[in-house]
């Protein structure tokens, strides 16, 4: 039974590989992982995935870009982001001088700022022009790292796939990989809020 579902979820895949690398950009660096895993498997091409998941995150950074130009967000009163906000504001200030290619790589790799950097260089005013050439070489550079780590990780799963042969295996190394990008992520942000603290 769970060989017959991975079969269809490959299947499935491997069918409409561009349209689910482009959506996958919405599940962000796990849906890539997992996409990244079928091109290694042979399921569908890395190529596609890289191109179509950095189209589908460009598309979702511009949504959100636009929301903060149009205020339909209020950055500084909502409850969601104001007390947060502005500690944010004042570490990337900080932090990256002002200088928005450096604000906007620092929101990809930084656990929970991707949508405030974004809506903070909306709110500077940053032309859509600028914002779209930055925007697209820190997803690329976003993009190739994360396909990096999971090459490196991936190609020693897919040993021990070949070797083992079994499903088992597969499905709890595919689990420890989401495990120790979550763990990393975790560090990540509780060395982030301490900064943030300090």
């Amino acid at each position: 039974m769970v060989n017959d579902l991975l079969s269809f979820i490959f299947s499935f895949f491997s069918s409409y590989s561009y349209l689910m690398s482009f959506l996958g950009s919405v599940g962000g660096e796990v849906a890539l992982l997992f996409l990244v895993i079928l091109a290694l498997n042979g399921q569908i091409s890395y190529w596609g995935v890289f191109v179509f998941f950095t189209l589908g995150t460009l598309v979702l950074d511009v949504i959100w870009f636009f929301i903060g130009r149009l205020k339909i967000v209020d950055f500084k009163q909502s409850r969601m982001f104001s007390k947060k906000s502005r500690k944010i504001e004042e570490l990337i200030d900080k932090s990256t001088g002002k200088r928005y290619f450096l604000t906007l790589l620092f929101g990809k790799f930084i656990y929970g700022t991707r949508i405030l950097t974004l809506l903070y260089v909306s709110l500077k005013k940053m032309s859509l022009t600028r914002f779209l050439l930055y925007n697209l070489a820190v997803i690329i550079i976003w993009v190739a790292f994360w396909s990096l780590i999971t090459l490196i990780v991936g190609s020693g799963i897919m040993i021990l796939i070949e070797y083992f042969k079994n499903i088992q295996i597969i499905l709890l190394s595919f689990l420890v990989i989401i495990i120790a990008l979550y763990l990393m992520k975790k560090w990540i942000d509780k060395k982030f809020t301490q900064k943030l603290n300090r």
